[in-house]
């Protein structure tokens, strides 16, 4: 996961003046939602865009899902700012119907009564039960829908890492003509900055002429 944010202060002070327009429109004005699939080493990425349309990130995140894949979508996001930082986000999915075996599918007003069930008890759960590290996501997911049993998959595990390295600024300082390059000296250095992890990589003049085989 990646992600970054840039704003100028002058222009959001303004637009959080505008208390009539809703949170999203008010903050991020006019634009689109980006979608990025990445299928793994073997299959294309694909992109999907959606207006920014709706109450919060959210809605367009529904809205993706409903418009781009055709799966109806509830997503519950929370975040901290305040203290440690952080932010955790609940989605549930209706999936197309299937039929198990020995089972006959339910009728489409059982299956609508079903979704919108789940869908409220989720709205149920609050920021501070998201965010709070002592609540496992199986104890959470219990909480919420344990009349209707809960299955876990094998977890996956999370590590603080970016794609950014010293030695892929390096291939794209070594693309560009030399003196394009050391025309970004500044106080004898060019300096690259990852904006997702934030690192710098710093070159002198000598290790810019070192890239160019100088």
């Amino acid at each position: 996961m990646r992600g970054y944010c840039r704003f100028e202060e002058e222009v959001l002070a303004e637009a959080e003046k505008n208390v009539e327009a809703a949170p999203l429109q008010r903050l991020f004005g006019k634009g689109h939602l980006a979608f990025t699939v990445d299928q793994g080493t073997y299959m294309e990425r694909y992109q999907g865009l959606v207006e920014l349309a709706g109450q919060n990130l959210s809605d367009c995140a529904e809205a993706y899902f409903l418009r781009s894949e055709q799966l109806q979508t509830a997503i519950v996001l929370a975040a901290n700012v305040d203290g440690t930082p952080g932010a955790a986000a609940l989605m549930i999915q209706r999936m197309p119907g299937a039929v198990s075996e020995g089972q006959m599918p339910d009728s489409v007003d059982e299956a609508e009564e079903t979704w919108n069930r789940v869908r409220i008890l989720m709205k149920t759960v609050k920021a501070e039960e998201l965010l709070d590290p002592e609540l496992s996501s199986e104890d959470l997911l219990l909480r919420l829908f344990h009349e209707d049993g809960v299955r876990v998959y094998d977890s996956k595990s999370l590590e603080h890492r970016c794609r950014c390295s010293r030695e892929k600024v390096s291939r794209t300082l070594k693309s560009f003509p030399k003196d394009e390059v050391l025309d970004l000296l500044v106080d004898g250095f060019v300096e690259a900055k990852c904006e997702f992890c934030n690192s710098n990589y710093r070159f002198d003049q000598d290790q810019v002429n070192a890239l160019h085989g100088a």
